[in-house]
């Protein structure tokens, strides 16, 4: 399943799926911004059926906690 979140994640940031390893920083993804944040809670919720608090995404670190928020 995380393969499957990093295509995803990929698209969102256009970055290429080898960059967003589980470690990655999310302030070291230029295209990381208010608009990605929208667009993967709106994944979350429509892909995943989480809801996810603003909050909740603004507070993860790296490629690996937005995950986590998925599981």
């Amino acid at each position: 399943m995380m393969e499957t979140f990093v295509l995803k994640l990929s698209e969102i940031v256009n970055e290429d799926i080898s960059y967003l390893a589980e470690d990655r920083l999310l302030a070291e993804i230029p295209m990381w911004d208010s608009m990605s944040m929208l667009v993967f809670v709106a994944l979350a919720d429509q892909e995943y059926g989480k809801k996810l608090k603003s909050s909740q995404v603004k507070s993860a670190q790296t490629v690996g906690d937005l995950y986590d928020l998925l599981t």
